[in-house]
């Protein structure tokens, strides 16, 4: 064209024409390999499970094949806002910005005595979280009940931090950066796991998304991140393996657990890295344990709350009914399993709603949405777009655990209040590329 193209449309031409060529985002691919690897160590792992069922694998590589397939057929959309007002979007994304930095700030001082009552350090990890785990059974906090109004903004400030921080003025990035150590540091005396995990599973995300979109490679900036990124992701293995050396009655410290009629390799005779490993193991695992208990048991419909336990008690509540007690992992419990501390797979919630088949429609749909959400920050830079694809990491990271996303209050009413609001305010387009954009810009 005889101008150059709006930065909006030519900026990412490159990225959006090579990665329509690709069967799924390198993140995707990434998390499929990972959940690959997690469905070999349950078979030949140093967790020694007995009676092992080989259906297991069957059902699991049919639900990634059709994640894969969705994030397929998604590869040539994204998603457009229905009213397309110039200057609109822009100063609704940076107005999403400031509000989601100043309700983080505003809720890290009551969601921290909610969680945790005050500065108590205890001698290890394993304490703290029995510690605070503790305080919050004897105090139910309203801050909990609030922090669910606010979720899209409170989850939403991480991946818009990490994504727009060179879009940020100097003021914004210290404030943002104090307010990451500070939810960093919650995660520590809450002495779990997870949110540090999160936080580290989205800078992943967001970092290969920025990667993608830039044109020139700074490939000693690249090699620094990637090193960063594995020291991070070293220490929380580290901090891992000490939280369950130290909590109380965890199996990884004799290696045998009945509830699983398994027994590790390794334990903390062993030294702290075997043990770390076999736990790790056993924790990205033994949802497939409960997943293969389940095979012997019959379907019975949960009403589509099933799937989270967020949900379920709620609709008890209301309805006086008992349709958590209906779900696999609920009536698994006479197999001497728990349904809220044994992981039980992400599928195995669904299964409850949907049927053994039914899941793989749901993840071809969570594929789907995961390339189309992925498009739509190529294209526009879309704040909205960007939180789903964050939620969907941290959903699909813990495919072979639980359905982390639905199980809390506050991210699930966050997930779906902005997929509604999404399905609503935008639709789905065709990606111009190549010669298109440019006809279209013309």
């Amino acid at each position: 064209p005889a101008s150059p193209m709006p930065a909006g449309l030519g900026q990412n031409i490159r990225t959006i024409r090579l990665g329509a060529r690709r069967i799924a985002s390198p993140l995707l691919l990434l998390i499929i390999l990972m959940q690959l690897t997690t469905i070999a160590l349950y078979y030949f792992g140093p967790i020694d499970y007995k009676h092992i069922k080989y259906e297991v694998a069957g059902w699991i590589l049919y639900y990634l094949f059709m994640l894969l397939l969705g994030s397929f057929f998604a590869r040539n959309y994204y998603l457009r806002n229905k009213s397309d007002i110039s200057g609109e979007f822009i100063a609704r994304r940076k107005k999403f910005v400031l509000h989601s930095f100043l309700f983080s700030m505003l809720f890290i001082l009551p969601t921290f005595y909610g969680r945790v009552g005050g500065f108590h350090l205890a001698g290890s990890l394993g304490e703290q979280y029995a510690m605070a785990a503790a305080h919050s059974a004897a105090n139910q906090s309203v801050i909990e009940y609030v922090r669910m109004f606010f979720s899209v903004y409170l989850f939403g400030f991480f991946p818009t931090y990490l994504y727009f921080h060179e879009k940020l003025s100097p003021k914004l990035k210290k404030i943002g950066l104090i307010v990451s150590i500070l939810n960093l540091l919650l995660a520590v005396f809450t002495g779990v796991n997870k949110y540090l995990f999160d936080y580290a599973l989205i800078g992943i995300a967001i970092f290969m998304l920025k990667y993608a979109i830039k044109r020139k490679k700074n490939y000693t900036k690249i090699f620094f991140s990637a090193c960063i990124l594995g020291v991070v992701f070293s220490a929380l293995l580290y901090f891992f393996a000490l939280g369950q050396a130290s909590r109380e009655g965890s199996p990884s410290i004799k290696g045998i657990d009945p509830k699983m009629d398994s027994v590790a390799t390794y334990n903390l005779d062993d030294g702290l890295f075997l043990m770390g490993y076999s736990a790790l193991t056993s924790y990205l695992t033994q949802g497939y344990r409960i997943f293969d208990m389940s095979l012997d048991e019959k379907f019975v419909w949960t009403y589509g709350v099933g799937n989270s336990t967020f949900l379920s008690r709620q609709a008890d509540k209301v309805l006086g009914t008992n349709i958590g007690d209906l779900t696999y992992p609920a009536r698994l419990e006479y197999r001497g399993t728990d349904r809220y501390i044994n992981w039980s797979t992400f599928y195995l919630w669904w299964v409850s709603d949907l049927g053994y088949l039914g899941v793989g429609v749901l993840t071809f749909l969570g594929g789907f949405l995961f390339r189309i959400s992925e498009n739509t920050i190529f294209k526009t830079s879309d704040h909205e777009a960007l939180i789903i694809y964050a939620y969907l990491t941290i959903g699909f990271f813990y495919l072979s655990a639980n359905n982390q996303l639905f199980q809390s209050g506050e991210t699930a009413v966050g997930f779906f209040y902005l997929l509604i609001k999404i399905m609503l305010t935008k639709k789905i387009s065709i990606l111009p590329s190549g010669r298109r954009a440019e006809k279209i810009h013309t």
